[in-house]
């Protein structure tokens, strides 16, 4: 029996992000300002092209495709691209059995037959197509200037996170926006010696201070935009002409607690954001 026919036995009536999948990674409450910045971008466009590099479990495919039917009259199209393979390694992290156990699962395609089953569930309004392969590979594939969204959330490595970068300058339309998550501190912010002498690592922390961060991120996105807007480690940037981008304000912008987020999930949510926030 397939990987596919478990999960669909074992999780028939919804997505599964629980266990050791690390299925939501990352902050859960940048999901809400995921969709916040869908709700900005459909006051601007009725139809929303979004390409997410980096999908992993689907967790993230399933809040974009839930914002884009929320807010977007004419929907979407959410394109998802993704290796499904294992590129983490011990060394890399201060927590390396985590990366192991992910690296692992990626190894037996367990995770990328968890996306499958997950995407299942996401909105028919938003269809959701993938390619499996690295960004480097992609881009003779797509059109330039092609996408009203791209999201980020790929290899943290710096090497890959800035080519990333760059290729998303090329794929997003003008008005359109760059996006990604683990941006847990700006270059600005930064000892960058410190970040330079430690780009070995996907994630650690900075000596004597209790933050965690990607050093390869935090560099690329440094290099490549200066200074970001920035919602709890979710960044964002606006192409307002051909090599311009600018800041993006979600201040004030609906957004949401994704539907498919487990109960203990949501109540964290809650709890981050405070009495302000309306589910």
């Amino acid at each position: 029996m397939s990987n596919q026919h478990v999960l669909s036995f074992l999780f028939p009536d919804g997505p599964y992000f629980s266990g050791a999948t690390a299925g939501i990674q990352g902050e859960f409450v940048r999901h809400v300002y995921m969709s916040a910045a869908v709700s900005l971008k459909a006051s601007e466009s009725s139809f929303i092209s979004l390409m997410e590099i980096g999908s992993w479990t689907g967790a993230s495919t399933l809040t974009w495709c839930q914002a884009i039917d929320s807010y977007c009259p004419d929907a979407g199209e959410v394109l998802c691209v993704d290796p499904w393979s294992p590129y983490f390694s011990e060394e890399q992290n201060e927590q390396g059995e985590n990366y192991r156990i992910m690296s692992n699962m990626a190894g037996l395609d367990i995770v990328y037959d968890l996306f499958l089953h997950n995407i299942k569930f996401a909105q028919q309004s938003t269809p959701v197509k993938h390619m499996r392969g690295k960004s480097i590979d992609i881009p003779p594939l797509l059109k330039e200037e092609s996408f009203d969204v791209i999201y980020i959330d790929g290899d943290h490595a710096y090497e890959s996170a800035l080519y990333d970068i760059r290729l998303a300058k090329q794929l997003v339309k003008i008005g359109g926006f760059i996006c990604g998550d683990d941006l847990e501190v700006q270059g600005a912010e930064s000892d960058l010696e410190f970040i330079k002498k430690n780009l070995k690592y996907d994630f650690l922390r900075f000596p004597e201070k209790n933050l965690a961060f990607h050093p390869g991120v935090t560099l690329a996105v440094y290099e490549e935009f200066s200074e970001v807007s920035a919602y709890h480690g979710f960044g964002i940037m606006r192409k307002v002409a051909e090599d311009k981008f600018g800041k993006v304000s979600l201040s004030g912008q609906p957004g949401f607690i994704p539907s498919h987020f487990p109960e203990r999930e949501k109540e964290m949510v809650r709890e981050t954001l405070g009495q302000s926030f309306q589910t």
